[in-house]
């Protein structure tokens, strides 16, 4: 008890004269009063003398001397040296320090696990069930040195010193198999090796390529596992590419269209030489860019803007996929018969249109394996299967120390090239619509295969002859190009409100096929995608709620979830308001002059205040029905009584349970509530009922139950507002009572 009572004051000692070193010192400090290192323990037990020499040579000794805890994989001498001589060397002296710095280091995971915790990493507590083993790597001490790139965009100038952190080792178990639901471990593993030995189904690790023989020697900073064979460093998703370019060259070069060297302050105050700065190469558009960063060694980096410590589960768990179809596969892709056919070459496709494109071949969430594919439980960022077989369509895979590269023989086609957007994709003359489409956020929308959609394009040439234009910006720099409208001698950019508005207005949410579409197709309402939106079919022809026919000028294709048209002019919701429609529109001269008599209409604010901020229809009298209504006597002359009289032909939405407008070929009939009160009813007001009922394609019915007076709307273009709607009807349906 004495000898444990000193211990705890040393300790309690070391803790007063250290106490403000970082939470992350404490956790690296040995205790002194234990014994027997890593590198005791390994060199007592013998037979890893050239795995310790590599360590010391390489700079890692004092690791496994005890300077910080950590987890030691060691493969025993004959496996070493074989590995060396795979490599071409006789010897470890022959062998960079460099190269021995991150083989070494490749071998020891940062902070100590034992079996249990390498079977299923903690990091919070206990792992719920449907996580266990999903956190798969670790951090090691093998840290590639600083190196110096060329911009790939530009091709040419300025060398930038890239700073690499610290690679992470997969340590692949049972127990992730298991939570995944995999018929086939010994598969999914030796997949990527195929070489290496199989020890069973049941709580086993298998780092990377290397089995463990041995688990669990203690130390007294940390814990050494006896492998069957050398780890060697595993490259990155990127690394791959590069190191593989005679396969894909290709895709690496659409990659690389997405390059970012992003000025890091911290490692260069740390790390660099006077005068110099380093950078982290990413991909994407900026740093917070939806492209996994795959060139990176680390799968989280600092997207949240918080430290890297603080997302531990995102560091060890995130894996990058990438299915990379190779060069020949692409070249048949970018072929004039290909699906860019259109385009003369790569370089001429838009950097929007590349960025989906490889969106879809590379994303990011658990490590992916094999037999998912097969069984199709992956998919990608849009949320559609990855139509791929690993045993077939495979040419070259690898397990990667950020993720899984599958290089495929054929392109995936993703969803957004497969559903209503693909023709914007496709063709060179839509860019303009799909610049605002991809703003306004409605192609990650249309991906929806379960749903059928109507895509009605814009080609640039419509949006070119109204004064719009892109403004490309840097056209190397993706994200920097902009939409924008000449007024007069300068340039506006486009509001966003605005780029949503039109793009909603081109999308109905159903199919409509070429053969509804006919010269005596008749009137047809089709629900757009926004509320209270709609696109009119008259016959052949389209009719935009904002005034006007428009044209179809070309069907571009019957895609998976519906079909796609050509217009020659801009689709627009309306922007006038029933109040000014009511009292400009020569159809309603009579019927506003009524509103006034009744003073109903605030001609100084512009407003009718009995349906102020509600969205209103209209059941307007025609001019002939209001002369004819005066000439019988059944429109009031007394103010008061001509508004009450005027209401029953109001009605709006919020009063009424529907959820569009009421619209010649509706599929039910309506009852609504007008605005003309009929009496209190236990303390509540109630109002006078009045019948829609569908006539025709061009007309409704409109009745009034209470009298069984029936009227109809005319066969006109209902008038579309920004708050409403207005139908002109040819009937009196609530006369007044005369003595």
């Amino acid at each position: 008890m004495k000898i444990v009572s000193s211990k705890l004051v040393m300790i309690g000692l070391v803790f007063l004269l250290f106490g403000c070193e970082s939470k992350m010192d404490e956790h690296y400090k040995q205790p002194g009063w234990l014994a027997g290192n890593a590198y005791e323990v390994l060199k007592k037990r013998g037979n890893h003398e050239r795995f310790l020499e590599a360590a010391e040579r390489g700079g890692l000794k004092e690791v496994l001397e005890g300077k910080v805890l950590c987890t030691v994989f060691a493969p025993e001498d004959d496996k070493f040296m074989a590995y060396l001589q795979s490599k071409g060397y006789a010897s470890v002296q022959e062998v960079p320090v460099v190269e021995l710095q991150i083989l070494v280091g490749y071998h020891i995971m940062q902070y100590s696990f034992k079996k249990g915790q390498l079977l299923d990493f903690p990091v919070d507590g206990p792992t719920a069930a449907s996580s266990k083993g999903l956190i798969y790597k670790q951090k090691t001490f093998a840290k590639p040195p600083v190196y110096q790139r060329v911009n790939p965009v530009t091709g040419s100038g300025h060398q930038y010193n890239i700073y690499r952190r610290e690679l992470f080792l997969p340590a692949l178990s049972t127990v992730m198999f298991a939570t995944k639901e995999l018929s086939n471990y010994e598969y999914n593993y030796k997949y990527f090796f195929p070489n290496s030995r199989w020890y069973g189904d049941q709580e086993k690790v298998y780092v990377a390529n290397a089995g463990i023989l041995e688990y669990d020697i203690a130390s007294s900073n940390g814990y050494v596992n006896i492998i069957d064979d050398v780890i060697y460093p595993l490259n990155t998703v990127y690394e791959v590419l590069e190191k593989h370019s005679n396969n894909f060259s290709t895709f690496r070069q659409i990659y690389d269209k997405f390059a970012v060297f992003d000025y890091d302050a911290t490692y260069s105050g740390k790390f660099a030489a006077a005068g110099d700065s380093l950078f982290l190469f990413f991909h994407g558009p900026r740093k917070e860019s939806v492209l996994p960063k795959i060139a990176s060694e680390w799968t989280y980096n600092n997207e949240l803007s918080q430290a890297d410590y603080q997302f531990q589960a995102i560091l060890t768990q995130r894996s990058f996929t990438a299915v990379v179809p190779n060069n020949a596969a692409l070249a048949e892709y970018f072929a004039p018969s290909g699906f860019f056919g259109a385009y003369p070459n790569v370089d001429a496709i838009p950097l929007l249109t590349l960025h989906y494109f490889v969106r879809g071949q590379v994303f990011q969430g658990d490590l992916s394996l094999p037999e998912e594919f097969k069984s199709g439980k992956l998919s990608s960022v849009f949320g559609d299967r990855i139509d791929m077989d690993p045993d077939t369509d495979v040419s070259h895979k690898e397990l990667c120390s950020n993720g899984t590269f599958y290089g495929t023989s054929k392109v995936i086609t993703s969803a957004p090239f497969r559903s209503v957007t693909g023709p914007l994709f496709r063709y060179p003359e839509y860019t303009i619509f799909q610049h605002i489409m991809h703003q306004a956020g409605e192609i990650i929308q249309l991906v929806n295969m379960l749903t059928d959609y109507t895509l009605f394009a814009v080609p640039n040439s419509v949006f070119e002859e109204a004064g719009y234009r892109l403004d490309m910006g840097d056209p190397l720099l993706f994200g920097d190009e902009k939409l924008v409208r000449a007024a007069g001698d300068t340039d506006e950019t486009v509001s966003m409100a605005w780029m949503q508005s039109l793009a909603a207005c081109h999308i109905a949410a159903s199919a409509i096929r070429p053969e509804d579409l006919s010269s005596e197709g008749g009137r047809k309402f089709v629900d757009a995608k926004q509320g209270y939106t709609y696109l009119i079919v008259e016959d052949d022809r389209l009719e935009s709620m904002a005034g006007g026919p428009i044209n179809i000028i070309n069907h571009l294709g019957t895609m998976e979830n519906g079909e796609v048209y050509a217009l020659d002019g801009m689709l627009g919701s309306p922007n006038r308001v029933v109040y000014s429609e009511l009292r400009n529109d020569s159809r309603f001269n009579q019927f506003y002059q009524l509103l006034r008599e009744a003073k109903l209409v605030d001609e100084t604010n512009l407003t009718m205040p009995f349906v102020a901020g509600e969205r209103t229809i209209v059941m307007a009298l025609s001019n002939d029905a209001v002369t004819a209504g005066k000439a019988s006597g059944d429109i009031p002359t007394d103010p008061e009584e001509l508004a009450e009289f005027l209401k029953y032909y109001f009605f709006t939405v919020e009063a009424n349970v529907f959820s569009g407008y009421p619209l010649p070929g509706m599929k039910a009939d309506l009852q609504v509530n007008t605005k003309q009160e009929e009496g209190v009813v236990d303390n509540s007001m109630i109002y006078k009922k009045l019948r829609i009922e569908r006539k025709n394609d061009k007309q409704l019915t409109v009745r009034n139950p209470a009298t069984s007076l029936t009227g109809s709307t005319t066969a006109d273009f209902p008038v579309f507002a920004y708050d409403g709607l207005i139908y002109s009807i040819d009937t009196v349906l609530n006369p007044k009572t005369n003595p």
